[in-house]
This record gives structure tokens, sequence and C-alpha cells, in this order.
């Protein structure tokens, strides 16, 4: 889309966030291009990203989290916030997915999957499914609060069935040794 490109190459910050949510609104994928485009980190000053998140539509999870991922991983950022608010998207996308996971009952009672978790994130710049993601980033992060992260997942049925490894690790992180132990004794 030609708007999307002009959007790419334009010095003009207030501009772009601007017409961000439009471009988001058509395509997601052109509004997370337009946020992380070549030119915007070699040729023009970049967007401040606090400016940027607020930007973005809380209910394009999908915008966000590439933004994040894009800032943490690409750019290097060592922002503890935004260590923790993308921990905290990943938990709350995986918490999701594990709800529409759940086998749900037809009328004819014939088990039957709603969704497949890795359709949720076809055309994404990831490839596995949230859950793997969320443990990779949780282990491989030291920058996010891992008691945030610990309120939001506590008792919920991600945590009593999938994940025991996301307990370890977060209680590790906690620095909570013995009790990762136990854990993983189990």
């Amino acid at each position: 889309m030609e708007a999307s490109k002009i959007l790419e190459s334009s010095s003009d910050q207030e501009l772009v966030l601007q017409h961000l949510g439009w471009i988001a609104d058509i395509n997601q994928l052109l509004a997370v291009q337009v946020l992380a485009s070549e030119k915007r980190t070699d040729l023009l000053p970049p967007l401040p990203p606090d400016e940027v998140i607020a930007a973005i539509d809380p209910r394009k999870v999908d915008i966000l989290l590439r933004y994040l991922h894009w800032l943490i991983e690409d750019q290097d950022s060592g922002d503890t916030q935004f260590h923790t608010t993308y921990a905290l998207l990943l938990s709350k996308s995986a918490l999701d997915a594990n709800e529409k996971e759940h086998v749900m009952q037809n009328p004819e009672g014939v088990n039957q999957k709603e969704i497949n978790i890795s359709d949720r994130w076809n055309n994404s710049i990831f490839d596995t499914p949230v859950r793997e993601r969320l443990q990779f980033f949780l282990q491989s992060s030291d920058l996010y609060d891992p008691e945030e992260v610990l309120d939001l997942v506590e008792g919920s049925k991600l945590w009593l069935e999938k994940m025991v490894s996301l307990q370890a690790i977060l209680y590790r992180k906690l620095g909570q040794e013995t009790l990762v132990l136990q854990i993983l004794a189990l």
C-alpha cells in the first residue's frame, strides 16, 4: 500500500503516529513494517517507543507483540518496562490460547478442538506457538519483572496444567531455588 511506504520514509513522527491506527486497521503487518522500517532505523530519527506503544490500539495485541519483539531483539532495548510489557502480553496471549485450545463437546458428544494455537499465529514473525515463545523469553531475559508475570498466570489453567517449566523459570528468577527443585522433582 502506497500510504505505508510514505509513512515508512517520513521524518514527521507526528504524521506517522497519527496514521498508525488507520494503517493497522487495514493491515497489521504493514503497521509493524512502518514502525520497524529499515529506513527509519538507518536514516531517520527513531520514533519514541513510549509514544509508539501509546499510539497502538491495545486490542491489536499482535502489533504490540511484534513491535516489542523488534525493540527488544532487533534494537537491543534494555528497558525493563518493555521487557515486562512484552512478558505480560505473551503471558496473556498464552492464557488466551490455552482457553481456546480446551476441548469442547459438540452436540453429538464428539470432542473437537475449538482452535489450533499455531493457526492463531499464522503470518506472524514467530513460527512457534505462543507458550513456547513465552517460555523462551522468560528463560532468556533478566529484564522483566517476574512477580508481575507470576501474579498474572499463577492459579490459571495454563499454570496448573501445562507449564511446570514456566513455574520453575519464574521462581528461579525470584531466587526461590528450593521451590524450583521441588517443582521439577514432581
